[in-house]
């Protein structure tokens, strides 16, 4: 699955924006609030397709069709999660957007390097028979597979705290209201996430080696390409 929606991310943190945040919101604010959310969708977009992942410790067997299971593996970041947004050019919103942007880099890179294959389903083909030996060649995950069921890492958390305790002084906004959106921020981004590890599959990587004669059993690493998509 894509990554959200812009318009999904602007709902989700719109929708937590409970009083005593203003309302109606003022116009640049909504425009603040468009900006953030298409920078996010586009990065985390761009996060996505950079990713890799495998390298896994597969065994398995078969003569004709060869299924086997790999796990241990890791999955690796192709570019970071970077936004930038420039809706204002006061001091306060350009410190405020670059801590943002500070803290949704950390969040999903953590992701990234914290993250270990489990169980990971791959299927194939083997050239052994009961006397010979032969090779064989498989794909997982076969099917593809959501990538929260197949591992885990450390999940986007913490995100409102982190914000807060970077910032040297306030964004023009009242302190509650502030509070507010930066919990209404980590609140989206930590269901959206949820959502995005249970229907983003992982697919495509490849692994080949050495089948025994008879069982067609064989082991080796697999070679780390697969894709989230």
């Amino acid at each position: 699955m894509p990554a959200p929606s812009a318009s999904v991310i602007f709902s989700g943190i719109d929708s937590r924006l409970t009083p005593p945040f203003q309302s109606p919101r003022h116009s640049s604010f909504n425009q603040f609030l468009n900006d953030l959310s298409s920078q996010l969708a586009s990065q985390w977009s761009s996060w996505q397709s950079g990713l890799t992942g495998g390298k896994n410790n597969v065994s398995g067997l078969g003569i004709g069709a060869w299924i086997g299971t790999g796990g241990g593996g890791t999955i690796t970041e192709g570019s970071p999660l970077e936004i930038a947004v420039t809706t204002y050019s006061a001091p306060a919103f350009e410190q405020y957007v670059g801590v943002l942007k500070d803290v949704f880099k950390e969040k999903f890179n953590l992701w990234t390097t914290s993250f270990v294959f489990s169980a990971v389903p791959y299927l194939g083909s083997s050239t052994a028979t009961p006397l010979s030996p032969g090779s064989f060649n498989a794909t997982g995950a076969t099917p593809p597979a959501p990538i929260g069921t197949l591992g885990s890492g450390t999940n986007p958390s913490g995100i409102k705290s982190d914000i807060e305790s970077r910032l040297s002084s306030p964004f023009d906004l009242p302190k509650a209201s502030l509070h507010i959106l930066n919990q209404a921020i980590d609140d989206t981004i930590v269901e959206q996430f949820s959502l995005w590890l249970l229907s983003s599959m992982f697919t495509g990587d490849s692994i080949m080696g050495t089948a025994a004669p008879g069982s067609g059993s064989g082991a080796g690493t697999s070679q780390g390409n697969g894709t989230i998509v």
